[in-house]
């Protein structure tokens, strides 16, 4: 079940900056580090920062598109 909702419509339609207000508005936020942006969405939507290994795997990927 947990599988079933996590690559379900409703998990897929809040990871899209067309749905959610919160990440549009980091993903758009003009001069944050990749790591600023993560850490912003860590606590947008956990309440929380990111742990170091956290923050190195979330950063460890090609830079997105939109990075400065």
């Amino acid at each position: 079940q947990a599988l079933a909702l996590m690559n379900g419509p409703a998990v897929g339609a809040a990871t899209t900056t067309d749905q959610s207000r919160t990440l549009a508005a980091v993903v758009g936020l003009p001069g944050l580090t990749p790591a600023e942006r993560v850490e912003s969405l860590y606590l947008a939507a956990l309440g929380r920062p990111p742990t170091a290994r956290e923050l190195a795997r979330a950063t460890a990927a090609d830079p997105p598109p939109y990075a400065d």
